[in-house]
């Protein structure tokens, strides 16, 4: 029995556009071969001739493993040149560079493809063996391909109240009706999922088929799903057949607990050089979906762009040989391959890396975002009024979710809906010179919604304008809203 049959009893979750879609008929082409033992004459490809590639040499620079900590001017001590020249053997660089500037294999460099797959087993260790993978062009396109590949106009699918804007606008024009999930401070509320599962009015059309989720550090609200939710949340999805699309860009973005007991100015960072070990760094990562999944109920996002740089347009998604094969065929005739040059530039870097300097870089980049979170927080602790704003603790990820008190907005009589009251207030913000985002971004239904938020970002601001920018978003709560006394006289 092949891969795709013993995953038979998923097939009744493919779209109809899904069903119909047949492989892509240059691709198929390409897996013909030759059953002789002959040279093959091929005049089937409409490919270009190499020797009239104008990229004839690619060299990366990147910096040495254990050397990841900037120097001035964000240069590191030690770097790494490769290079890759066209038509020099393969062996030389581990690399086909003429095959990765030619349309390629809709999979991937087959390369880059099994260094990847080696990550996924060593990070997740997927507990059914089949499971595949299919390089994307990062997680936006990764989620319209499980869309296409799982739902049909109209269907209803489960998303966290608030969720990433994108992922909206991206299921909007599928004619998706939203089921919000309700969340606290550590994610998505099993028993809320629960209910409307148990609950599901048969008038709204079936129960929906598809969960999409952002377990960890999840935007906007920085929560991250403990296992033990996970664990029924995977239980209630067995349960009542529905399908998981986990996307993880801030997976290993994971971090310690903020005590709140130091200054910013003051962050004693972690030795860059220190490796903990793959192992030990993967067992202090909450568990995926993908490392529950006993029978491929799970689609897994990944991304480089929060890893690597969102320029290089390389992501990834694992599931099950059957649905990883329709979406192949979707990629065929769409997007085809990610850009084999990004591709080229990523493997060089992996390739000399290796697995153990790829996880090492990955503890760099938690120890970068922890100082920043650190530093964001401590701030906030410091300026913003406790009678205005709350928030939680973000454990992982890159954003604060800042809620203000509506009971205190000083023009209540206005009676102005809430995306008017966050408008008013972004605009003001801006007058100030300080941007977050308003929370109604993040939400599929935001004329409902009767809180006010605002998302800050701690990954791209100058660390040393964190405390002026707090200071500007709270003197301008002051605006709009009735602080106590002490607060009041605080900001003086």
């Amino acid at each position: 029995m092949s891969f795709l049959s013993s995953f038979d009893k998923f097939q009744h979750h493919l779209s109809r556009e899904s069903r119909t879609r047949g492989n892509g008929p240059f691709q198929m082409l390409d897996r013909i071969k030759c059953n002789k033992d002959i040279d093959l004459i091929s005049f089937s490809g409409g490919v270009p001739l190499p020797s009239k590639f104008p990229i004839r040499n690619l060299s990366v620079r990147f910096p040495e493993t254990g050397y990841f900590e900037e120097e001035i001017e964000n240069r590191y001590p030690k770097e790494v040149d490769v290079s890759f020249d066209l038509g020099k053997d393969k062996s030389e660089n581990n690399l086909d560079f003429e095959g990765a500037l030619q349309y390629g294999q809709c999979q991937g460099i087959p390369e880059l493809v099994n260094f990847i797959k080696e990550h996924v087993e060593l990070a997740h260790s997927p507990r059914y063996k089949e499971w595949e993978i299919k390089l994307t062009n990062g997680n936006t396109i990764g989620l319209d391909y499980c869309l296409r590949l799982l739902v049909n106009y109209g269907d209803s699918v489960l998303i966290e109240k608030y969720t990433y804007p994108a992922a909206i606008t991206t299921m909007s024009p599928l004619g998706v009706k939203f089921v919000s999930i309700d969340m606290d401070e550590e994610g998505m509320l099993p028993e809320s999922l629960q209910g409307i599962m148990e609950n599901w009015d048969a008038s709204n059309g079936p129960r929906p088929r598809v969960l999409y989720t952002i377990p960890t550090g999840q935007n906007p609200t920085g929560s991250t799903l403990p296992i033990g939710r996970r664990k029924r949340i995977f239980a209630l999805a067995q349960k009542y057949d529905i399908i998981i699309i986990e996307d993880e860009p801030y997976y290993f973005l994971q971090m310690d607990s903020y005590h709140g007991n130091v200054l910013a100015s003051e962050i004693q960072k972690q030795d860059s050089t220190q490796n903990i070990g793959v192992s030990s760094f993967v067992n202090k990562l909450v568990p995926s979906f993908l490392k529950l999944d006993t029978e491929g109920r799970v689609l897994r996002l990944d991304s480089f762009s929060k890893l690597i740089a969102p320029g290089s347009r390389l992501g990834w998604i694992t599931g099950n040989p059957l649905f990883i094969d329709r979406i192949t065929r979707a990629a065929e005739v769409s997007t085809e391959s990610p850009s084999g040059i990004s591709q080229v530039a990523l493997y060089a870097i992996l390739n000399h890396w290796k697995q153990e300097g790829f996880f090492l870089w990955l503890q760099e980049l938690q120890r970068t975002y922890t100082t920043r979170r650190n530093a964001l927080l401590q701030y906030a602790d410091k300026y913003l009024p406790n009678s205005i704003c709350s928030y939680q603790i973000p454990n992982a990820g890159l954003f604060l979710w800042v809620e203000l008190n509506k009971d205190r907005y000083l023009f209540s009589s206005q009676q102005k809906s809430v995306p008017e009251i966050e408008l008013e207030i972004f605009q003001a913000l801006l007058q100030k010179g300080v941007k977050p985002v308003c929370g109604q971004l993040f939400m599929a239904y935001p004329e409902n919604n009767d809180r006010i938020f605002f998302r800050f970002a701690y990954s791209i601001a100058p660390i040393d304008k964190f405390e002026v920018g707090l200071q500007r978003f709270a003197s301008t709560l002051k605006d709009f809203f009735i602080l106590e006394k002490e607060e009041l006289q605080a900001m003086i």
